[in-house]
C-alpha cells in the first residue's frame, strides 16, 4: 500500500505541474505512473480500524490523486486510458461510497469523525469524475448535498470543535469545496462559516505553542505545535476571505506551508498585517470557544482561553465544558494535561479526556460524562481595551450531579484574571476547583498557591468561601500503554494535579478565586489583594501602581450590591480609583454604578459598559453593549469640548454625536443594538494619522531608512510595525521617546525583546518591529548597531542552546519521536555539566532507537548552511541531521567522548522547510547516554 499511494502521490504532482505550466513533460511521466497504478484493486476488508473501513482508509488519498489526475490530463489522456482510469475509480468509490452512506449512514449521522474524513476525500474524487459516469454523477449528487445542507464541527461563526490537532481535517473539506466552486460555480466560500473560519484559527488555534490545548492532541511528539495543516489552511483562506490578519498568523505559523492545490491557489498577493487595531479577544459561542489576549500580537503576551461547548465532549473534544487554559510571559502556567496515548484506552478514557485533566470543577470528585448531550455554552461577553468579561454555564454539563454551574471571569489586562463559579445541586455535594500545571506548586497556608514555570509565576489567591483544602500530586493515575500500542511511553512526565475543596459537603457554593501572572524578574503587580464585605454578593479588592481595583460579583438575580462607598446594580462591577478619584470603571449586566458622591453610569436599559478615563487618545474611552436603542449618563470629571463615536479603521473616521452636559455628567444616546464607542475629546483624527512611521537604522555600511506601517489600536494609541531583513543583521540599539518598543524574534521567542523608551535587540532576517505610542507624541524612531553578525553564523534554530525547559520535559519546542515500542528511552532538559550557557540535552536510550526533532524552520533563502554543535557521552550510533526541502540533508555522527566535542558541518539546502533531528539509533551497549548543547545551523551574513 505504500507503494501504491506513493505512486499516485507522483501522479496528482506531474499531473499538477503539467496544468500549471503546461509542459508535456509532466504529462508523460504522470501517465507513465498512471499505467502503474491503475491495474491494481484494494479490495482486501481487513476488521473495521478506529471506525474506518480498512480498504477506503489505507487508500483514499492516493486515489484523490489519481482521480484529479484524470481531470487535468483529461485531453491528453488516450480513450483506453480514460477507461482504465475510471474503471479503477468507480470499483474504489463505490467500496468508499457504501462505506458512508449505508454503514455509516453519514446524512444521518454528520458528527461522526472518520465518516466524514473519508466523505471529505470522496468528494473531491467524485468531482473529477462526476460527468463521465452515471455512478459519478449518483454519487456527486448524494455528497454535494452533504456540503450545502451543512458542514460537521461548526457553524457560521467559523469555529471548529475538534481541536487543536484535528484541524488538520478542514483542509480536506476546503479542497473538496474548491473543486465544487470549479466545477459548478457554486461559492461555499460566501457563507459566514467560511469567511470566519481564518478567524477563528487566528484566535483559538496554536500559534507555535509547545503544548496544546481542547480535544485530543499530540503535545510533544509532533513538531509542528498543532496541526500540520494550519499554515496552508490559513493561507488558503486568507486568500479566499482577503484578510491580512489571517495571513500574518499563516505566516507566523511555522509548520510546512506547501501542500497541493493550496499552496498555488493561495497566491492572490495579500500582505499579512499583524493584528493591532482589531478586538483583543473574541467569543465563537456556535462552537463555545473564546481566546483573550493583552496584546494579541506579541507572541509572549498574556492570554486566556476558555471552552463551554455546545458539542459537549463529542468526537476528539473532552469533557472540559468551563475550563480554562492560561498563557503569561510566553510560559503556560495553567494547562490543559494528560496524553492522547491512544483513542479509547484506558489511560485516555481515564484521565485526558475527563475533566480531571481540565481546569473546571469536580462534583464529588466527579466530573462531566463525555458525549454531545452533556454541554455548555458561552454566555454573556463583552470586551474592552482593558476588560474582557464573560460566562460559560456548564449547569448541563454533569447531568443529575449538578443543577448549576456558572463560571464567571473577569480579566484585567495585563495579568489579573477573576474567576467566580456558582454551583448548586440537589443534594449536599464536594465542589473540587482543579488546576493542572507542569511543575508543583508551592501551596501556601493563606488559601493561595504559586505556580512556578521558568521565570515566569503566577499566584492564585482563592478569596471565597474559607476553609478550603489543598491537594496536589503527579501520580500516573493509569499506565500508558493499555493497548496494543501507545503514542507515549512511562518517560513521558505525569502533570500535576491540584485540586481545591470546601471541607463541608453544601448544596450550593461561591468560589471567587484571583489569578495574577508576573515575571520572577519584575515582581507582583498587585499588592493587598483581600476579600472584601458587599450585600448580596461578594468582592475582592487589590492595589497596584494604577491605583486600588475594586471587584464586586452581584449573587442575586437582580437588585443591587453595596460595598463600602461603591453601588452596583450589575451581575459584575469593577472600579480602579487613584486618591479617592475614579480611573476606570467596568459595568456588566447593569444599569447604574455609584462610587462615592460619583454616580458613574445611568441606562434606561441594562447594559455592559467600560470608560478609561486614564488613556493617552483622548479624555475617556467608553465602550458599550447594548441590545437597544438606550440613553445613558457617565461622570466625567471635567466638561468635553467633543464626543465622537466610531469603531476606529483606516478607511473610516469618527462621527461627531450630539450631547448633553450637567454637573458632571454626559448623557448620549447609543442607537439600535450591538457595540458603540465613544470617543471624548480625542487627540487624533484617524484619517488624518500618518500612514507611516520613519525608522532609521545605522549599521556599520551607514544610514537605511524604512517606512513602519501605521494603525490605530483599541484604544487610540497608535502602533507601527514592520517586518525587517536588515543588510546587516546584529545587535542594535532601539530608541523612541515615549514609546514602547517590541522587538518579535521569528525564530526563537527568547530572543523577543521590549520595553519603554530604549532597548537593546538583535535584528535579523524576518524579525518585527512594534513601536506604540501616544497619537499626538509621534516618536523619532532610531536603530544603532551594537554588535555586529557579519562574517559570523546567524543562527536559526529555536532553543539550540537548551536554556529553555522544565525539569523532566524536553527542552522547549524540542519534540521526542519514537518507534513506539515502549521503550523507556528520553531526550530529558537538564543542568548536568553544560557545554555553554546553564543547560543541555541528556539524552538516555535503553536500546531501542529514539530522536530529537527542532521546531521547523522556514528558510526563505537556499544556498550554503552550517551545522555545528557539542556532545559528549558513550554513544556509538548517535548522529545530528538536517533535512531540508527536496531531499537536502546533512548528518554528522557522534563519536563516543567524555569530554565535549565540537562538531560541525557544511550543507546546501533549499528554501522552505527544514529542521535539525538529534537521533540515537539502536546498536551497542544498552543504556548509553549523549549530551548534546549549542546546536546552531544557520547562514554566514
Amino acid at each position: 500500500m505504500r507503494d501504491l499511494n506513493a505512486a499516485a502521490t507522483r501522479v496528482n504532482a506531474l499531473s499538477f505541474a503539467y496544468l500549471i505550466s503546461e509542459d508535456s513533460r509532466y504529462a508523460d511521466a504522470a501517465r507513465r505512473w498512471l499505467k502503474f497504478v491503475i491495474p491494481f484493486r484494494v479490495d482486501y476488508h481487513l476488521e473495521d480500524r478506529g471506525q474506518h473501513d480498512t480498504v477506503v482508509y489505507c487508500y483514499e488519498y492516493g486515489l484523490k490523486g489519481v482521480a484529479l489526475a484524470f481531470d487535468r490530463l483529461f485531453h491528453v489522456l488516450s480513450e483506453g486510458e480514460k477507461g482504465a482510469i475510471l474503471g479503477h475509480l468507480e470499483y474504489h468509490c463505490e467500496a468508499a461510497y457504501q462505506w458512508i452512506h449505508d454503514r455509516m449512514e453519514i446524512h444521518l449521522n454528520y458528527q461522526n469523525s472518520h465518516g466524514q474524513q473519508c466523505m471529505h476525500a470522496l468528494l473531491t474524487t467524485v468531482m473529477a469524475f462526476a460527468t463521465d459516469t452515471e455512478k459519478g454523477a449518483k454519487w456527486a449528487d448524494y455528497l454535494i448535498r452533504q456540503y450545502v445542507n451543512r458542514v460537521a464541527w461548526g457553524n457560521n461563526d467559523g469555529g471548529y470543535t475538534e481541536g487543536q490537532k484535528y484541524g488538520h481535517k478542514v483542509q480536506f473539506m476546503l479542497e473538496g469545496l474548491a473543486a465544487l466552486k470549479t466545477a459548478t460555480g457554486l461559492d461555499l466560500f460566501r457563507e459566514p462559516r467560511w469567511q470566519n473560519t481564518g478567524v477563528f484559527w487566528m484566535y483559538c488555534m496554536s500559534m507555535n505553542y509547545w503544548w496544546n490545548h481542547w480535544g485530543d492532541c499530540y503535545s510533544l511528539i509532533d513538531s509542528n505545535l498543532g496541526s500540520d495543516a494550519d499554515t496552508y489552511i490559513t493561507s488558503f483562506l486568507a486568500s479566499m476571505t482577503d484578510n491580512r490578519y489571517v495571513k500574518w498568523w499563516s505566516d507566523t505559523r511555522v509548520c510546512n506551508p506547501v501542500h497541493l492545490p493550496m499552496w498555488y491557489l493561495s497566491g492572490s498577493g495579500v500582505e499579512g498585517k499583524p493584528p493591532v487595531d482589531i478586538a483583543s479577544a473574541r467569543v465563537f459561542p456556535e462552537v463555545g470557544q473564546l481566546a483573550a489576549f493583552d496584546r494579541m500580537y506579541d507572541h509572549r503576551s498574556n492570554r486566556i482561553f476558555f471552552r463551554s461547548s455546545p458539542w459537549g465532549g463529542h468526537s476528539h473534544a473532552h469533557s472540559d465544558q468551563n475550563g480554562f487554559v492560561l498563557h503569561a510571559g510566553g510560559e503556560i502556567m495553567a494547562c490543559d494535561a494528560g496524553y492522547y496515548t491512544y483513542s479509547g484506552d484506558t489511560y485516555h478514557v481515564g484521565w485526558s479526556r475527563t475533566t480531571q485533566a481540565h481546569n473546571s470543577v469536580l462534583v464529588n470528585d466527579m466530573g462531566q460524562p463525555k458525549g454531545i448531550n452533556y454541554n455548555g455554552r458561552i454566555g454573556r461577553f463583552f470586551n474592552s481595551p482593558t476588560y474582557c468579561s464573560f460566562v460559560g454555564d456548564a449547569s448541563a454539563a454533569y447531568g443529575e450531579d449538578l443543577n448549576r454551574f456558572e463560571r464567571k471571569i473577569l480579566y484585567i489586562r495585563p495579568d489579573v484574571t477573576i474567576v467566580l463559579d456558582e454551583l448548586k445541586a440537589d443534594t449536599p455535594s464536594r465542589f473540587s476547583w482543579v488546576l493542572n500545571t507542569f511543575e508543583q506548586a508551592d501551596l501556601g497556608k493563606d488559601q493561595s498557591m504559586v505556580v512556578r514555570q521558568r521565570d515566569q509565576r503566577l499566584v492564585v489567591k482563592h478569596v471565597s468561601p474559607q476553609g478550603l483544602t489543598y491537594s496536589q500530586n503527579n501520580d500516573r493515575p493509569f499506565p500508558m500503554k493499555t493497548k496494543a500500542w501507545c503514542r507515549f511511553t512511562e518517560a513521558f512526565p505525569q502533570h500535576w494535579n491540584i485540586r481545591v475543596s470546601a471541607e463541608e459537603e453544601r448544596t450550593e457554593e461561591q468560589m471567587l478565586t484571583v489569578m495574577h501572572s508576573y515575571s520572577e524578574g519584575k515582581g507582583e503587580r498587585i499588592r493587598n489583594l483581600r476579600r472584601i464585605d458587599v450585600s448580596d454578593g461578594v468582592g475582592v479588592s487589590y492595589e497596584c501602581d494604577e491605583g486600588q481595583e475594586r471587584v464586586l460579583f452581584r449573587s442575586t438575580d437582580d437588585g443591587e450590591v453595596v460595598s463600602n462607598d461603591i453601588t452596583s446594580s450589575g451581575e459584575v462591577a469593577s472600579v480602579l480609583s487613584r486618591e479617592s478619584t475614579c480611573v476606570r470603571w467596568f459595568l456588566g449586566s447593569g444599569k447604574a454604578l455609584k462610587a462615592g458622591e460619583a454616580r458613574l453610569f445611568d441606562a434606561d436599559d441594562s447594559c455592559d459598559v467600560s470608560v478609561d478615563l486614564s488613556g493617552r487618545s483622548c479624555a475617556a474611552h467608553i465602550n458599550i453593549e447594548h441590545r437597544r436603542s438606550v440613553e445613558i449618563r457617565l461622570w466625567l470629571p471635567a466638561q468635553p469640548t467633543s464626543v465622537y463615536a466610531g469603531i476606529l479603521e483606516a478607511s473610516a473616521g469618527l462621527n461627531p454625536v450630539d450631547f448633553e452636559w450637567s454637573g458632571n455628567s454626559l448623557a448620549l444616546v447609543c442607537h439600535g443594538s450591538g457595540e458603540t464607542i465613544f470617543w471624548v475629546d480625542p487627540k487624533f483624527d484617524p484619517l488624518n494619522i500618518s500612514r507611516t512611521l520613519r525608522f532609521e537604522l545605522e549599521d556599520n555600511t551607514g544610514l537605511e531608512t524604512v517606512d513602519l506601517e501605521t494603525a490605530i489600536a483599541e484604544n487610540g494609541e497608535v502602533v507601527g510595525f514592520c517586518e525587517l531583513d536588515p543588510r546587516e543583521p546584529g545587535e542594535f540599539e532601539l530608541t523612541a521617546n515615549g514609546a514602547h518598543i517590541l522587538v518579535q524574534d521569528a525564530w526563537d521567542p527568547d530572543l523577543s525583546v521590549e520595553g519603554q523608551d530604549r532597548i537593546v535587540g538583535l535584528l535579523r532576517e524576518r524579525t518585527e518591529i512594534f513601536v506604540r505610542y501616544a497619537p499626538d507624541q509621534v516618536p523619532v524612531l532610531k536603530a544603532n548597531i551594537q554588535k555586529s553578525c557579519r562574517d559570523k553564523l546567524v543562527n536559526l534554530v529555536c532553543n539550540g542552546g537548551f536554556e529553555a525547559g522544565i525539569p523532566d520535559y524536553p527542552p522547549r519546542f524540542w519534540n521526542v519521536q519514537h518507534p513506539r515500542t515502549h521503550d523507556p528511552g528520553w531526550p530529558g532538559w537538564s543542568k548536568e555539566d553544560a557545554a555553554a550557557g546553564q543547560a543541555c540535552v541528556r539524552f538516555l536510550r535503553p536500546r531501542d532507537p529514539i530522536s530529537l526533532k527542532s521546531r521547523p524552520m522556514r528558510l526563505r533563502r537556499g544556498g550554503s548552511y552550517q551545522l555545528r554543535f557539542k556532545a559528549r557521552g558513550e554513544a556509538t550510533h548517535a548522529s545530528v541531521t538536517v533535512s531540508g526541502e527536496q531531499g537536502t540533508a546533512a548528518t554528522v555522527a557522534v563519536a563516543p567522548s567524555e569530554e565535549w566535542r565540537e562538531y560541525s558541518a557544511d550543507v546546501d539546502v533549499r528554501p522552505g522547510y527544514c529542521t535539525v533531528s538529534i537521533s540515537f539509533n539502536e546498536g551497542g551497549e544498552d543504556d548509553q547516554v549523549v549530551w548534546v548543547d549549542d546546536v546552531k545551523f544557520g547562514y554566514f551574513a
